[in-house]
């Protein structure tokens, strides 16, 4: 696949009414990718910029990077493509701080809530 193709992505915010269209290049880095969405496309409803400490982006069902994969370019990594219009990719923000968050645990798991995500694959 060439560098110069490009992937329409339709960002979903997790527990929220707002979404955005993006272009990037398939040979963007998904670290790009996430930088860009918070710069350009973070809306105001979700929480502060200085309090999100990573973004996680799902598409087809998989999540797009990930900690140690947020090196890899998007097609490396193999992200699904829908041919009809952008591809849909839900992006959940991890806040900083929480007593679990420094171990690796999820503040669900540290306070026994259950995850308000409801996302829904299109």
């Amino acid at each position: 696949m060439p560098d110069e193709a490009k992937l329409s992505l339709k960002l979903v915010f997790v527990n929220d009414v707002n979404s955005a269209e993006m272009e990037v290049a398939l040979a963007s880095k998904v670290s790009e990718v996430k930088a860009r969405i918070l710069q350009e496309f973070w809306p105001s409803s979700q929480p502060a910029l200085d309090t999100v400490e990573r973004l996680r982006l799902f598409a087809g069902g998989r999540e797009i990077g990930g900690k140690e994969d947020d090196s890899k370019l998007l097609k490396d990594i193999k992200i699904p493509v829908v041919s009809q219009g952008p591809t849909p990719v839900h992006v959940a923000a991890v806040l900083k701080g929480g007593s679990g968050a420094a171990n690796g645990q999820s503040k669900e798991a540290v306070s026994g809530e259950a995850s308000q995500c409801f996302c829904t694959l299109l």
